[in-house]
């Protein structure tokens, strides 16, 4: 494993500068302006093409941190956002050592994590291609649903085939969802004020499920197994992934 490491720390050194070389931390960097401003050869021609109406909700109006606390709705979009943290806590805490006490070859379970890695990215992708034209809360939720098989598989299949599916939806989920998150919570409750009531909703989120893996390890030391708490998992996400299919979500023809 030795070796696995010093091809982390040199893949490291080149993200550093290829980071450095490539990434522009301010729009003007790259000849934009920030927040929607348009430049004074631009403005006239803006003006003349109206702007699409959107297909997802977007909130114009201005909420504050303090007026989102005081909604219900907030509440049950820090629930949705939490099958995907609890679906990637509980997999951080339970799996490999699930797929170790299962009898399964520990090249095999690299490679499965390797697979995680993989989907995630390819779900961020994916996801972000579709998320201006479905609602990010639904998205959130149905996503959460295959977070909530991906366990109820690790739990009752014992196949070769179950480490590969079972991180493969792990990865496009948690990708997804991590990527839909800021999206929804900034459609939902407007930009002015989106730093802190995403930075509180995720606190409250990352809180409440990292628990899953000291929950899973509990479990085991009662019952000999991690079956039980992939099964528990499970039934989280999907009363969590119901918080975001249900959710009231006003219309988006009211939104410019």
């Amino acid at each position: 494993w030795a070796y696995g490491y010093y091809a982390m720390a040199v893949y490291g050194v080149i993200a550093i500068i290829l980071a450095l070389i490539f990434i522009k931390n301010r729009p003007e960097d790259i000849g934009e302006l920030p927040d929607g401003e348009v430049a004074e050869g631009d403005a006239q021609s803006t003006a003349s093409a109206p702007a699409k109406p959107s297909r997802v909700y977007k909130n114009n109006e201005s909420v504050t941190l303090k007026q989102a606390l005081r909604r219900p709705a907030f509440y049950l979009i820090v629930l949705a956002l939490s099958a995907g943290f609890y679906a990637f806590s509980n997999n951080a805490g339970c799996a490999v050592a699930h797929f170790t006490t299962q009898g399964f070859d520990p090249a095999m379970i690299a490679a499965g994590v390797s697979v995680l890695g993989i989907c995630m990215m390819a779900g961020v992708f994916l996801v972000g291609i579709i998320s201006d034209f479905v609602e990010p809360l639904r998205l959130i939720g149905f996503l959460g649903i295959f977070a909530a098989l991906a366990l109820f598989i690790a739990a009752f299949f014992n196949q070769d085939w179950t480490i590969f599916v079972y991180y493969a939806l792990v990865g496009l989920t948690f990708g997804g969802i991590s990527n839909l998150v800021p999206t929804a919570i900034a459609n939902f409750w407007g930009r002015d004020h989106f730093p802190k009531i995403l930075g509180t909703a995720m606190m409250i989120g990352g809180f409440v499920t990292s628990w899953a893996g000291t929950i899973g390890g509990a479990i085991f030391e009662a019952t000999g197994a991690y079956t039980n708490a992939f099964i528990l998992g499970a039934v989280i996400i999907i009363i969590c992934a119901l918080c975001g299919i249900f959710i009231k979500i006003p219309k988006a023809e009211k939104t410019q």
